[in-house]
């Protein structure tokens, strides 16, 4: 039932983080307060051999352009966003979405991620993050 959940905590999130977020994430009692906390602490949740881009312009570069052409594909939408959480759409629409939303965003792919914090002063942290190491 929770397995893009599942797949993005066991992949991405550094190993002494992923049961409390994971109980977080698939708790529907806990999912925003989830969601939130995440976004506020992805700096320090999300795996650092796994960011292959940050920035808090991120989908602006052209090279993370050139990446989402590349890997036009379905991916699934994780978000506090109810019109957007759970949908399965492709790579380029989804980035225009989270764009939009002003809520936290994660994209799954299909052995990459993108993560959209929530705004703050300065900018929206952005990630992209790859299933391999660096």
């Amino acid at each position: 039932m929770f397995e893009a959940e599942t797949l993005f905590t066991e992949r991405y999130i550094r190993k002494e983080r992923r049961k409390r977020l994971l109980f977080e994430l698939t708790n529907e009692k806990k999912r925003y307060e989830g969601l939130d906390r995440f976004s506020h602490e992805s700096e320090s949740l999300l795996d650092p051999r796994k960011i292959i881009m940050k920035d808090l312009g991120l989908s602006y570069r052209p090279e993370f352009k050139a990446f989402v052409s590349d890997h036009d594909e379905p991916v699934k939408i994780l978000s506090n966003d109810g019109s957007l959480d759970g949908r399965n759409v492709l790579f380029s629409e989804a980035t225009e979405l989270a764009g939009l939303s002003f809520e936290p965003v994660i994209l799954l792919g299909n052995g990459f991620a993108y993560v959209k914090a929530e705004p703050e002063k300065g900018g929206t942290p952005q990630y992209l993050l790859s299933e391999k190491t660096k």
